[in-house]
């Protein structure tokens, strides 16, 4: 625990609940953990209410991103990364960033790293803004995100330095945004780019 775990309530942060940790095991363990450790694309929990609750809970004020902290620190992790691995968060729209001052799934790449002993680095950006896609079906989706990404500076001068790449978000649905990433990483010279997210549908 960090020093801001001191400031913590004494309740659930999903249900309210009295708890002697961040959230209490009854909500932790609603959480579904998915057995896809041995693919191109791991992610850690299956999506359903109490992983809604929670991305709300980090998207939007009061910004409890703590929460998502506890989700990748609490559990062992059955998988593993060589050294030589560089792990990616999506970048996020420069709306979002200029609303929220952050992008969380950099905060949460960096997490992993930490528990991964790898290196985090944002290097993909945005070409531009797209609409929001939570309300799209999966061919609009496809067509809001065609061609969105490219590699930044440092993206392309890392090329050559790490092996493994791995994609980090916080949600995996469709899967587009992630194969719009790995089409742009790959154009750049990147090989082997997998995907780590907290949650997939």
């Amino acid at each position: 625990m960090d020093n801001f775990a001191k400031f913590l309530s004494s309740s659930c942060y999903i249900c309210s609940r009295r708890k002697t940790d961040v959230i209490c095991d009854r909500c932790f363990n609603s959480l579904i953990p998915t057995s896809e450790r041995f693919s191109l694309d791991i992610a850690l929990y299956k999506y359903n209410e109490t992983a809604s609750k929670i991305l709300l809970m980090s998207k939007y004020p009061p910004y409890n991103f703590y929460i998502l902290k506890y989700l990748i620190r609490r559990p062992i992790l059955d998988f593993s990364f060589t050294a030589n691995t560089l792990l990616c968060p999506i970048p996020i729209s420069s709306l979002k960033m200029f609303e929220r001052k952050f992008n969380q799934a950099d905060l949460i790449s960096t997490e992993f790293a930490k528990k991964l002993g790898v290196s985090s680095h944002e290097i993909l950006k945005r070409k531009t803004d797209t609409k929001p896609l939570f309300s799209l079906g999966k061919r609009q989706r496809e067509l809001e995100l065609e061609d969105i990404f490219c590699t930044t500076r440092l993206g392309k001068f890392l090329a050559n330095k790490f092996q493994n790449i791995v994609l980090v978000d916080d949600l995996r649905t469709t899967g587009e945004t992630l194969r719009q990433a790995k089409q742009a990483l790959a154009t750049a010279g990147y090989k082997d780019v997998k995907s780590l997210t907290l949650f997939t549908t």
